[in-house]
C-alpha cells in the first residue's frame, strides 16, 4: 500500500507545480489532486489556458516519476439549486481530461441532497436524482477509462445528510448499476457522523477503492493528521488489511498544514509523511 497526499495542503501557499515538486522531496510517490480548490469562473481551470495549466501538472508529476491517484471532482450545490450546474459540468469534463492526461484512475464525486437534509417526504427523490446523475458521470468516466468513489458525507447542513453510512451508499451504487463505481471512505466524515471507521471500511469490503485519511474529535471536520483527534487508527489499519484493501492510503489534512506558519508548512507536511508511514508499515 503506498501513501499519498492531497495537494491542497499547499492550496494557499503555492500552485500545484510547486506542490508537486515540495511534496516529491519531502517523498510522497502518490497525489490527490483536488480539482475542487479550482472551479471558480477566476481559476486556472476555468480560463483560456486551461490546457496549458493542466499541461504544467502533468510534466511536474511525470518529471518526479510520481503518480496520481485519484481527484475530486467539482463539489455540487444543493439539490434544488442548479444556478453554477452548467460550469460545474464543464469543470467536470475539463477534471476527465486531466484524468486522461495524467491517468488518474478514480476521480471522486459528493453526492447531492436538498439543505433541508434527507427527510422522510424526499428521500425517494434523492436516491433517485442521485442515481441519475451519477449514472451520466459513470458513464462518461468509463470514456475515459476512469472509475467514480462515492464519498461519505455528514450532517453539514440544516438535516440529515446523504450517503453518512455505507447502507445507503451501497443502495446508491447497486441503484446506478455500473462496473465503475466504488467508494471513497472518508475517515473523518465516518467519525463526526457517530460510525467507527474501522467498520465502515469493513462493511464495505470489496467496494472500498479510495481513501480521505485524516482525523478529528468527533465533532467538526477537522482535517488534521492522523493522531491529532480521537480515531482509533491502529484497529482501522488492521481492518483495511483484513479486507485486502490494495489501494492508496491517502491524506487529506490540509487543515492542519494549511493553519501553520508557511514557513512550517513543510515540517508539518514531513512529520505527516513519517505519520502516514508508520500507519502504512502497520
Amino acid at each position: 500500500m503506498k501513501l499519498g497526499i492531497s495537494m491542497d495542503v499547499y492550496r494557499k501557499t503555492c500552485d500545484p507545480v510547486e506542490a508537486v515538486n515540495r511534496l516529491a522531496d519531502i517523498g510522497f510517490e502518490r497525489l490527490d489532486f483536488n480539482l475542487s480548490d479550482y472551479v471558480s469562473r477566476e481559476s486556472p481551470l476555468a480560463g483560456d489556458g486551461w490546457l496549458e495549466w493542466l499541461d504544467g501538472i502533468a510534466d511536474a508529476v511525470r518529471d518526479r516519476r510520481m503518480k496520481v491517484s485519484q481527484v475530486h471532482a467539482p463539489i455540487y450545490r444543493a439539490l434544488g439549486e442548479h444556478d453554477r450546474d452548467d460550469h460545474l459540468d464543464l469543470m467536470t469534463e475539463r477534471m476527465f481530461h486531466a484524468c486522461e492526461m495524467m491517468r488518474i484512475p478514480y476521480a471522486v464525486f459528493h453526492p447531492r441532497f436538498r439543505r433541508e437534509g434527507v427527510l422522510l417526504k424526499n428521500a425517494v427523490e434523492t436516491r433517485k436524482w442521485n442515481v441519475d446523475w451519477l449514472r451520466v458521470w459513470a458513464d462518461r468516466a468509463g470514456e475515459s477509462n476512469v472509475s467514480i468513489a462515492i464519498e461519505n458525507l455528514f450532517d453539514f447542513w440544516d438535516g440529515p445528510a446523504y450517503c453518512t453510512n455505507s447502507r445507503t451508499i451501497v443502495d446508491l451504487i447497486e441503484g446506478i448499476d455500473r462496473d465503475n463505481v466504488f467508494v471513497c471512505l472518508d475517515t473523518g466524515h465516518a467519525w463526526i457522523s457517530g460510525n467507527e471507521p474501522s467498520e465502515f471500511a469493513r462493511e464495505l469490503g470489496p467496494r472500498l477503492k479510495v481513501l480521505h485519511i485524516h482525523d478529528n474529535l468527533g465533532k467538526g471536520d477537522q482535517h488534521v493528521a492522523p493522531f491529532v483527534g480521537t480515531i482509533d487508527w491502529p484497529n482501522f489499519v488492521r481492518t483495511l488489511k483484513a479486507i485486502e484493501y490494495a489501494g492508496v492510503f491517502s491524506l487529506e489534512i490540509h487543515h492542519y498544514a494549511q493553519r501553520m506558519p508557511p514557513a512550517m508548512i513543510d515540517d508539518a507536511v514531513r512529520l505527516a509523511h513519517r505519520i502516514g508511514t508508520h500507519l502504512v508499515e502497520m
